[in-house]
């Protein structure tokens, strides 16, 4: 790989690998500090000349393993995106590994969540995968799912239409009902589901199925819920998995498939991309009946430290792909859940041709004009005009035709590479109703892969493939987790030990008379007393304020609740007037609010009855959200404010006690007093409002969460069934009128109502103690520095004498460098930063 990125790409930045080795060089030595600091404590307490101040400095003083999940080594990128978008291709050529990526099919067998991952040191063979299975439980919840879409491939409905008895024999029903597909495709999938498991079955054994599956379940490796594939060779590797995760293409055989069960692949491997702690996992494109891999799905997007959305490029702008999208709540994930970051990866540009740029860019400025100039050079002779040459003339006329051709090309690509990624900005803001940051790339993955045989993966030719920057993209999110947090370890832990143990091995007492020292005592003891009825007036404000917010948003979330059923109405009486046919509402209930007409995309009409509660919480949400980290900036810069001012007190009491710069005992307390207040406001200027802010919107990934999952649809579920059993006359205007009285009898949104305001409440409770715990650690050590700094040292033996003079020497050693390891660590922090 490169070490930086050519040709525009933002400042030129060093490889996720040598940041990442920075910052591990960075946090060995602020560990080695503190190693050495608490070795030469431990020391002295088994010497017996530690006092009760070493010792509490002793338990202060914090670990820190690089790699560890405390440093954030690991960050899940997920990649989503419908079916056939090129996800898998893409991800093969991330991987740099041939097919290791199972391609997404149609079928159900590939519904399945990939997961890749460097291999560990205790895995011997080259390729490693853990393939999990669904518990029993959860694949009986799908049986009965699966009965349901065998037993509802046919019906029969009798209905009026414009005052027209009809009646519609069940040949005729099945007929219409499944040429829109939905119904035909779910009961094929049904039955190939059961066979696959059941061989020899058939639509007579269902009474029998729960037996069946008790048994299965009696077998391994669905007995231990896993099973491990491992092997030195990609090939063999690869068809192992795929025996397992795929169908066998119709063949029948005496052995059940367990693909159907199978609810996550992990797979481990050697891999640049993935070096540096990233975790790639390709989520299924298709909507699946199976709850559990759904669940995983839902889990993946939860707790993803990027969500990257693939798109062909032919349809990146259209606005089917982004309504898919929109559907998915992808982009209400990404802002609810704090990321105000779209990642979209633009797949099939090795098929992106000069005729599509001079329709898609033929209104940008002077395209066209060199687009027609480079166009002339690219037009064939004719056979008569070619005779006419001479081989000369024909040989510089080809290579002259090659030349305009390149050109005519990179001006293409030139232009795509520039214009597209505006254009997809202004699109998905659109979308998201923000102006957030649209970070896109335009793939080429097969062209990579061509390159990457033969040997050409980092030069040009390969980088306007944008893979390459994409890898590094992909490489940096967990470097930039983890330059956060070394950061963090730099600039507040190990500077807060420096001056802790700095205060310990100096004091003001030595060179001041009793009378003295009591009365700075007892002006500190006094501003100290005031600035924590301060901080204590300031956290009860915050408090006050945070509780206030998410209280009203309860408020907010139970009048919506209570709309829901009206807007629902509404819907569905919309619904009515542009679907006429009653066998289209028919084939909606019978499959519990999805439909399918003509050659149009699948529609769920259960979407439709929760967007508009939906979009009034998700604004609710991200309104409650900024006012709780206006409240906590407002918290930040008093609380700051309120220790400044304690430092002014400080030295206030210092001039009017005559301490001066002479005197060589306040120098050396004066360095580690200040750097002690520092720590303490930068501790809540930055990890305090950053650490509750994270609380808040990992909150907001969990209402996500409630809002996507299937608690309403499994409510509607009975409106559904009670108006698919309507027959007889005008039956359309009574199934509507069934339906609707299901949901106004049933309420189904007061449960997902009451599940977020639990969450929010309790958020709310998560906020109170974190800014009250804050606090109190804050007070204490305040308190402790005020104190180290007054302290009367008692008279020391020989041997603490020279155990503390080690210590001094460790600490002395560190003083030459420490202002370097921090700005450091800044730097390190912003050069991570994708």
């Amino acid at each position: 790989m490169a070490t930086e990125l050519p040709r525009g790409l933002g400042v030129p930045k060093r490889d996720p690998e040598a940041i990442d080795q920075c910052l591990r060089k960075l946090a060995e030595k602020g560990q080695r500090l503190l190693q050495n600091c608490a070795n030469q404590l431990k020391r002295m307490r088994e010497l017996n000349v530690l006092s009760e101040d070493g010792s509490e400095l002793l338990k202060s003083i914090p670990t820190y393993a690089y790699g560890g999940s405390e440093s954030g080594a690991k960050a899940t990128i997920a990649f989503v995106g419908e079916t056939g978008e090129g996800k898998s291709t893409l991800l093969n050529a991330l991987l740099g590994c041939g097919d290791i990526a199972p391609t997404s099919g149609s079928s159900a067998c590939t519904c399945v969540a990939t997961e890749f991952s460097s291999r560990t040191s205790e895995m011997d063979s080259k390729f490693y995968a853990i393939v999990e299975y669904i518990s029993r439980q959860d694949f009986e919840q799908e049986v009965q799912i699966l009965r349901q879409e065998i037993q509802d491939k046919g019906g029969t409905i009798d209905y009026d239409d414009d005052d027209i008895d009809t009646t519609m024999e069940s040949l005729d029903t099945r007929s219409q009902y499944t040429t829109d597909g939905s119904s035909l495709q779910s009961y094929d999938a049904a039955i190939d589901k059961l066979k696959a498991l059941f061989p020899g079955f058939q639509e007579c054994d269902l009474p029998g199925i729960p037996e069946k599956v008790r048994a299965l379940y009696e077998t391994e490796p669905l007995r231990s819920g896993k099973r491990v594939i491992e092997s030195n060779n990609d090939s063999e590797f690869v068809d192992e998995v795929s025996k397992v995760v795929s169908a066998k293409n119709g063949s029948s055989g005496d052995e059940p498939e367990l693909w159907p069960l199978v609810k996550v692949v992990k797979i481990y491997l050697d891999s640049d991309v993935l070096q540096t702690g990233a975790v790639l996992v390709d989520l299924p494109g298709i909507q699946d009946s199976n709850a559990a891999r759904t669940g995983v799905e839902n889990e993946y997007l939860e707790k993803a430290d990027r969500v990257i959305i693939v798109s062909r490029l032919s349809r990146a702008l259209d606005r089917k792909p982004t309504a898919n999208l929109a559907k998915a709540h992808f982009e209400r994930q990404i802002e609810s859940a704090g990321r105000k970051r779209i990642t979209l990866v633009c797949t099939w540009c090795d098929s992106f041709k000069p005729s599509d740029a001079k329709t898609d860019f033929k209104d940008v400025p002077g395209f066209l004009e060199k687009f027609t100039e480079l166009s002339r050079g690219t037009e064939k002779l004719s056979n008569h005009a070619l005779r006419a040459l001479s081989p000369e003339e024909r040989n510089a006329y080809k290579i002259g035709v090659e030349a305009a051709k390149k050109q005519l090309n990179d001006l293409c690509r030139r232009t795509l590479d520039e214009e597209m990624p505006k254009r997809l900005s202004q699109k998905y803001c659109e979308v998201v109703k923000e102006n957030v940051d649209v970070k896109s790339f335009l793939v080429a993955s097969t062209s990579y892969q061509e390159l990457a045989d033969l040997g050409a993966g980092d030069d040009d030719e390969a980088y306007e493939t944008q893979i390459p920057q994409l890898k590094d993209y992909c490489m940096r999110i967990p470097v930039e987790q983890r330059a956060y947090i070394t950061a963090l370890f730099i600039s507040s832990d190990v500077v807060r030990v420096y001056s802790g143990l700095g205060l310990f091995l100096t004091s003001i007492g030595t060179s001041l008379n009793p009378e003295t020292l009591n009365a700075i005592k007892i002006e500190l003891k006094e501003a100290g007393a005031d600035l924590k009825k301060g901080l204590i007036e300031l956290r009860n404000i915050a408090i006050q304020a945070t509780s206030e917010n998410i209280d009203r948003m309860i408020e907010q979330v139970g009048e919506f609740v209570r709309k829901a059923k009206t807007d629902c109405a509404n819907v569905v009486q919309d619904f009515r007037k542009k679907y006429k046919r009653p066998v289209t509402f028919l084939a909606l209930c019978r499959r519990n609010g999805t439909w399918k007409i003509g050659s149009e995309p699948e529609k769920d009409l259960n979407d439709r009855l929760l967007d508009r509660l939906n979009d009034n919480i998700y604004d609710e949400w991200k309104s409650t959200v900024l006012n709780i980290e206006h409240e906590l900036d407002s918290f930040k810069i008093d609380s700051v404010r309120r220790l400044g001012g304690f430092q002014i007190q400080w030295e206030e009491v210092t001039r009017r006690h005559q301490l001066n710069l002479s005197n060589s005992d306040y120098e050396a307390t004066k360095k580690h007093f200040v750097a002690a207040l520092d720590c303490l406001s930068h501790q809540v200027s930055n990890k305090f409002r950053v650490d509750v802010i994270k609380k808040a919107k990992k909150k907001g990934r969990v209402l996500y969460a409630v809002m996507s999952s299937e608690t309403v649809e499994s409510s509607l579920e009975g409106c559904y069934a009670e108006a698919a059993k309507i027959r007889g006359k005008k039956a359309y205007d009574r199934m509507v009128y069934t339906f609707l009285s299901g949901i106004e009898d049933n309420d189904p949104f007061k449960n997902m109502g009451y599940e977020m305001c639990s969450h929010l409440q309790d958020l709310k409770n998560e906020l109170n103690e974190a800014t009250g715990f804050w606090c109190e650690p804050f007070e204490n050590n305040l308190q402790k520095t005020v104190q180290a700094w007054t302290k009367k040292s008692k008279e020391s033996g020989q041997l603490e004498v020279k155990e503390k003079a080690k210590l001094r020497g460790i600490l002395s050693q560190f003083e030459d460098y420490k202002d370097r390891l921090v700005e450091e660590a800044k730097r390190l922090e912003l050069e991570a930063q994708t």
